[in-house]
């Protein structure tokens, strides 16, 4: 028979795993957003490097092996990004399954008949008498 405490306890459950899937959420979408400006960042540095071979001038070739290893760079944190996303992702998918199967338990402990049932403690009264 489930008692308000089993209930209540289940809505905390659900609020804290609520609360950690905004966290998640947010953070994923920080990540996104990193993902997106690293991306822009290798797309111009790659321009770059194209620019700078077409140029056959020794004067662009320090500038040529700088922007080559900030590509090297934009590249290692790019990947570390999209790793960082895919692990996000899970965590965040584990935290829906836990939610659901959460909501699932409260709404079977709120509809079990034997939870309406109010357990009461009846003892005579004195009658003073």
């Amino acid at each position: 028979m489930a008692n308000l405490s089993d209930i209540d306890k289940l809505q905390k459950a659900i609020k804290i795993a609520e609360d950690r899937l905004a966290v998640v959420k947010a953070a994923l979408d920080g990540v996104e957003r990193d993902i997106d400006l690293v991306s822009t960042s290798v797309i111009q540095l790659k321009r770059n490097i194209h620019y700078l071979k077409k140029k056959n001038t020794v004067a662009l070739a320090s500038e040529y092996k700088k922007v080559k290893e900030e590509l090297d760079d934009a590249k290692n944190k790019l990947s570390t990004y999209r790793l960082n996303r895919e692990d996000y992702r899970t965590v965040y998918s584990g935290i829906e399954v836990d939610i659901a199967r959460l909501k699932s338990e409260l709404l079977a402990k709120i509809n079990d008949p034997g939870a309406q049932v109010l357990e009461g403690s009846f003892r005579r009264i004195n009658d003073g008498g």
